[in-house]
């Protein structure tokens, strides 16, 4: 635009370069500038052009806007002297109305509460990649307020972990009629807070957990690994080293015990089409349901894999 108007503005100086045409440009004491640049049309008004000047003359620009938001002044021989060298070999302008020119440039303030609710709508949209938690992005330095160019806003934001829960920070990126504006890091922590298991009291190694071992507090996931977050899927299973009260609960601390331990006499069950063996036998193995283990038949003395159903109980495995 910039380069079509200078070119437009290069043809009518040749073609008015007669003696006597008047040119007057009268000045606007209040200025309201749009881009990044101020243009002389947005100055004042072109009087007594001839020849499409006006129309060349008003997209000229010629100096630096305030940023969106800013005001500052500037004098009118100011505007005269940048006029005079963007415009070379115009013929004499007689310039009228304010002395001083106030300009504002429109702009659309973002502050920290903006930056808050911008976050939160954001894990909002990608609540699926969260726990069910309480989530929320605790802000460490809150950003200066700052301003955009007015315009229709859009923004973006990308998390320093992909999977959301270990981000340590959010990319802010700001775009005003689809253009590239402005990023801004904002650094803090992304807390999760929900009920997980902890011991209730002091636990021994070995022992096998009930109810009344166990409780439900509040706790931030993010710093934790693999809590858990339902008492029912501990009851039964057995410490693997001793706890604190208040201790959280993780995989790598319990083990299932077995349903049938070395040494144990089960009940050997054989079916089959319209019939059913039992016999007795001795466990050869540990082994928790559905586990495949040894046993010793009693009366043949042979070792027969059976797997195991329940407490006692194990169904010999037909050769495949």
């Amino acid at each position: 635009m910039m380069r079509f108007a200078l070119c437009l503005l290069g043809l009518v100086l040749l073609l008015i370069a007669t003696p006597g045409l008047a040119l007057e440009i009268r000045l606007r004491e209040q200025v309201e500038v749009a881009g990044d640049m101020v243009r002389l049309g947005e100055l004042g008004e072109i009087l007594d052009a001839e020849g499409g000047l006006q129309q060349a003359l008003e997209p000229l620009e010629l100096f630096a806007a305030p940023e969106p938001g800013a005001e500052r002044k500037i004098s009118a021989a100011e505007v005269a002297q940048a006029f005079g060298q963007r415009a070379a070999g115009m013929p004499e302008v007689r310039w009228s109305g304010a002395k001083t020119l106030a300009l504002k440039r429109p702009g659309q303030q973002i502050g920290p509460a903006q930056i808050e609710a911008l976050i939160a709508q954001f894990l909002q949209q990608n609540k699926a990649k969260l726990p069910k938690a309480q989530v929320r992005f605790r802000i460490s330095q809150p950003a200066a307020p700052f301003a955009l160019p007015a315009g229709k806003l859009s923004s973006e934001i990308i998390p320093s972990d992909p999977g959301l829960l270990k981000s340590r920070s959010m990319t802010l990126i700001f775009r005003v009629d689809g253009r590239l504006v402005k990023t801004l890091l904002v650094r803090g922590d992304l807390e999760a807070k929900t009920a997980v298991v902890a011991a209730a009291t002091d636990l021994e190694r070995g022992t096998l957990l009930s109810a009344k071992d166990l409780q439900l507090i509040e706790r931030d996931l993010g710093n934790l690994r693999d809590p858990y977050v339902d008492p029912a899927e501990l009851l039964g299973q057995k410490l693997k080293r001793p706890l604190r009260a208040g201790e959280i609960l993780a995989p790598s601390m319990v083990d299932m015990p077995p349903v049938i331990k070395r040494g144990d006499v089960v009940n050997m069950q054989l079916r089959g089409a319209g019939f059913s063996l039992s016999a007795q036998g001795v466990a050869r193995q540990d082994g928790l349901a559905g586990e495949t283990i040894l046993v010793r038949n009693s009366n043949s003395r042979r070792d027969i894999s059976c797997q195991v159903t329940g407490p006692g109980q194990v169904d010999v495995e037909y050769p495949k």
